[in-house]
């Protein structure tokens, strides 16, 4: 029971670790389109690393206060 729990935690984790990256990644991307060269392409990567670096700080504090399942079923009810 203890390792089904631990498993969906990841799972979550990982849902929001990528959903932020991706948030990142659409936001850099806008850049790269206005800037297609050198420096717009910086702009993309560390826009996706800064993204993936703050969802897995946010994933690891959600995981550690409610639980990641909890959490991520609390925003399903919302919309």
């Amino acid at each position: 029971m203890k390792l089904t729990r631990i498993i969906l935690d990841l799972i979550g984790w990982f849902q929001i670790v990528i959903g932020s990256t991706i948030i990142g990644g659409l936001i850099g991307g806008i850049f790269y389109y206005f800037l297609p060269d050198a420096g717009g392409c910086i702009i993309l990567i560390s826009l996706v690393i800064l993204a993936f670096l703050v969802g897995v700080i946010w994933a690891t504090r959600i995981w550690r206060r409610d639980g990641t399942v909890d959490w991520l079923s609390k925003i399903r009810r919302i919309t």
